[in-house]
């Protein structure tokens, strides 16, 4: 040892005598080691019965393992070589054969291993990680110790993920680790050691994909639409024609970014080990995987720690948590995952799950793009590796405040997510860089369509329903009083969905749980649902939402003009944005509902309002978005509208709604409309006073009694906040009556 490390004998003594306990886990037999369940059918996964600090002999050629480690009874057994120099004859190695043994853990769990990125690039720029995963179970995945040095790694509940900074590269394996070392955290800790190339080479064979080396390609630059929704995120990816090609696209490939080594492949993606993403029709879910709440503590804490989640992944079966509804702190709370958290500031959390999705996703398109090229050289096959120069994402964000309870915008907080996006595509790309672009904007665009005509923008999300409406200038007529209007209701797709479980359970805590599950699973998974439950939900869409579209864009036009006569024969039209539409046809096959929910509204406007329907889904959008970026959009201001008269100093419905107009007011209800609308009672409950109100709060109408509102904001957007969702709840369960 002295020779070797040249340490004194005291000294060897006190850095080596820590590791001994280590030597005799491994290879003493004083406790097991952790031999995985699938270690019959994956025989890589057989481990090295060492104690992990001699990987340091065997890198510095000192220790030679002459074949893989073999299974006899209860013992794992590795034959090796110790290589002596002797002093007096320098250029000879005399070869002491040594063999090591082991007992293994009987009944040891199944094991998932799986490594991003999945291509052995050494141009990579980002962490490398190698995850871990036993269900149930805690696990620790890391580096082997050494004399010198504790053990690197991370522990976590079921799933733990070790990110490791790349090094310079060897000449058959890039700057990665070279070893792994697996423990499982429970009774006696068993441990497992595996070569990491031994793993790469077991899963893959002689596959040109997985070698190492090969020359670089020509230069790739790419554009990127996203439009980032409540429940579903949607990217477009537009590379250029005069450049080289990316290695694959994200929603063509739906690569993961993981490459699994070892586990099942049909319960992989349930531990973030899978190789393909959920992507059904080419939407990814806005959601974030993790194997505990542990884990999304630890990232609520330290918002570096966003790889120990993943984006959700394709596959039968959730895995163990499913952290969604955070695009904006309203929509959190009505998540149930959060219930499993310590109480925490919903903006802060909306906004780190927001950018820690924004970095994964980037880190997952990094992969894609970064996939090396297999072109055929001389009779053979040789590798290109994609040189991506630059990358430049196009968010699409809505117009409206990212919370009620503050005047903080959308675009402030996607800017943050656009930054952290850039954060993840920088691990394979050159330079990247964002820009934001409104909806109204990119719907308009995408329409291809110049024309002076009245627009009203209605975007359907997951939470909200925003109407925006924009009055045109007309060199023959005057100049509007008004440029638009902008109206945001918490009547989203999640609060109708909600509102449609409570009133068929009819307040039965368990019923209402089972039903919210159903619906979203139909969504999510795909299917359709009876046609009696689907038809009380499409008419409550149309005889409120619809009704509230036509409302504000007659109270705009009303308010623009005082001579009506001004806009006549101006067209009108309506941009129908959002995924929240398809709730008006979830009796029809996902394949068909997209086309048969646009049919059942054009029907519905046929009968009321002469329209020209544009329907703009996630991807027009991005394209739209993609098409708009860099130009100098105007700066349009919208108002808000009352939507109802007020008083008890008489405003009428379409007047504006004045912030230094602070008086408590009341909607009248001697507005015809209003009474039809929302019937003969003050307000309704809301949403969180449902179960409180017992079992006949149906039967009651809801009721909410009196209720004051600020006469500086528009009336109808604070009464629906408050008492929307029990309006639709009671409109459904009176047409399941």
């Amino acid at each position: 040892m002295r020779a070797r490390f040249s340490l004194a004998a005291d000294v060897a003594d006190r850095l080596l005598r820590p590791a001994l306990a280590d030597w005799r886990d491994a290879v003493g037999c004083a406790d097991p080691l952790l031999l995985p369940a699938n270690a019959a059918t994956e025989p890589q996964l057989v481990p090295l019965p060492l104690p992990s600090w001699c990987i340091w002999l065997i890198d510095a050629g000192v220790l030679e393992v002459e074949s893989a480690a073999v299974l006899e009874g209860p013992r794992i057994v590795l034959h090796a070589a110790l290589a002596v120099v002797r002093e007096a004859e320098l250029e000879g190695v005399e070869r002491f054969p040594v063999t090591f043994a082991g007992r293994h853990a009987p009944g040891a769990p199944h094991l998932h291993l799986a490594i991003s990125p999945p291509f052995l690039a050494q141009s990579w720029r980002g962490p490398i990680c190698i995850r871990a995963a036993v269900d149930k179970a805690r696990v620790w995945i890391g580096g082997p110790a050494s004399p010198v040095a504790a053990a690197p790694g991370v522990s976590g509940e079921t799933v733990a993920t070790w990110a490791v900074d790349p090094e310079p590269a060897s000449g058959t394996w890039p700057g990665w680790p070279r070893w792994i070392v697996v423990r499982q955290l429970e009774g006696r800790e068993p441990q497992a050691l595996w070569s990491l190339p031994a793993l790469w080479k077991a899963r893959h064979g002689e596959v040109p994909e997985a070698g190492f080396g090969g020359a670089p390609a020509a230069a790739v630059s790419m554009r990127l639409g996203i439009d980032l929704g409540s429940t579903s995120t949607v990217v477009v990816e537009e590379d250029d024609a005069t450049a080289g090609a990316p290695g694959a696209k994200l929603l063509s490939r739906q690569s993961s970014g993981f490459r699994r080594l070892a586990g099942d492949s049909a319960t992989a993606h349930r531990f973030g080990c899978a190789e393909q993403l959920m992507a059904p029709a080419g939407h990814l879910p806005t959601a974030l995987a993790a194997g505990s709440a542990e884990a999304l503590s630890r990232l609520l804490e330290d918002p570096g720690a966003y790889l120990q989640l993943w984006l959700p992944q394709a596959g039968e079966g959730d895995p163990p948590i499913t952290a969604d509804r955070f695009k904006s702190p309203e929509l959190l709370l009505l998540s149930e995952w959060l219930a499993g958290l310590q109480q925490r500031d919903p903006k802060a959390v909306s906004r780190t799950l927001l950018e820690a999705y924004g970095r994964l996703l980037g880190r997952s398109l990094a992969a894609a793009h970064a996939t090396p090229l297999v072109v055929a050289e001389g009779g053979r096959w040789a590798l290109r590796w994609p040189r991506l120069e630059n990358a430049q994402a196009v968010l699409t964000y809505p117009q409206c405040a990212w919370t009620a309870s503050a005047s903080e915008p959308f675009q402030s907080v996607f800017d943050g997510v656009g930054a952290a996006l850039c954060e993840g595509l920088r691990q394979a790309w050159g330079s990247a860089s964002h820009q934001l672009v409104a909806d109204p904007l990119a719907a308009r665009t995408a329409s291809g369509q110049r024309a002076e005509a009245i627009e009203a923008f209605v975007d359907f999300g997951g939470l909200t329903v925003q109407v925006t409406v924009r009055i045109p200038e007309v060199r023959a007529r005057p100049e509007p009083l008004i440029a638009g209007s902008s109206m945001t209701y918490l009547l989203g797709g999640e609060r109708i969905l909600d509102a449609a479980s409570f009133a068929a359970a009819d307040a039965d805590r368990e019923k209402f749980r089972a039903a919210a599950r159903a619906w979203r699973s139909l969504i999510s998974r795909g299917g359709h649902a009876d046609a009696e439950g689907a038809a009380a939900i499409r008419e409550a869409i149309f005889d409120v939402v619809l009704a509230l579209v036509l409302r504000q864009i007659e109270a705009t036009l009303r308010r623009a003009a005082l001579d009506h006569a001004a806009l006549n024969g101006a067209r009108l039209r309506l941009f129908l944005l959002g995924e929240g539409w398809k709730l008006a046809a979830l009796d029809v096959n996902d394949e068909q509902r997209e086309a048969a929910a646009t049919q059942r509204i054009e029907r519905w406007f046929a009968e009321r309002a002469s329209a020209e329907l544009v329907r703009i889904d996630k991807r027009r959008l991005c394209e739209g978005a993609l098409q708009a970026a860099g130009g100098n959009s105007p700066e349009e201001t919208s108002v808000e509208l009352h939507g109802v008269d007020t008083g008890p100093v008489l405003q009428r419905w379409f007047a504006v709604a004045a912030g230094s107009d602070a008086k408590k007011t009341i909607p009248l209800a001697a507005d015809p409309w209003w009474r039809d609308f929302a019937g003969a009672e003050p307000s309704l409950l809301r949403m969180e006073q449902w179960f409180g109100a017992g079992p006949g709060a149906l039967a009651a109408g809801l009721a909410g009694g009196p209720i004051g509102f600020d006469g500086g904001r528009s009336v109808l957007k604070q009464w629906l906040d408050v008492s929307g969702a029990s309006l639709i709840a009671l409109r459904i369960h009176a047409a399941l009556r």
